[in-house]
């Protein structure tokens, strides 16, 4: 078995904010109705799809909004981070294998709870990696 893949100190610093273990344990309440214990298996699976979102992310290009200026400058970091994850196409590619997962773990399949949640996710992640991208602090995405 090859060793694992170290993660990039980026991509790890998106996976350790606050927001994400949010997104992630929300995500964890809605599909066990908040009454079960979170599997390790399901919050590793979804720390995975984070890292593989912030991974696209921190990878790619895009101008920081200027949050000086721009009043919309959180909407706009969003829409240029959910850009740069190209998610229509990134949740063709990962979307069925975790939802398969899932559905195994959970024993039944709730794609709908499963898509919105997979969806916030990708959407944290990028919009925490993109600030982390940019030498900035996640915890402004909250004012």
């Amino acid at each position: 078995m090859p060793p694992k893949k170290a993660l990039d100190p980026k991509v790890a610093a998106v996976l350790r904010h606050a927001l994400m273990r949010e997104a992630v344990d929300w995500a964890i309440g809605n599909f066990t109705n908040w009454s079960k214990k979170p599997h390790r298996k399901i919050k590793t699976l979804l720390r995975a799809y984070a890292a593989a979102s912030a991974e696209k992310v921190i990878a790619g290009d895009a101008p920081m909004p200027d949050m000086a200026n721009d009043p919309r400058w959180r909407i706009t970091l969003s829409e240029r981070a959910y850009a740069l994850v190209d998610y229509s196409h990134f949740a063709e590619m990962h979307g069925p294998a975790i939802r398969g997962s899932l559905n195994a773990i959970l024993g039944e399949d709730r794609a709908w709870i499963y898509g919105h949640a997979l969806r916030r996710i990708a959407q944290y992640a990028s919009s925490v990696a993109y600030m982390v991208k940019n030498d900035l602090d996640p915890e402004l995405l909250r004012i």
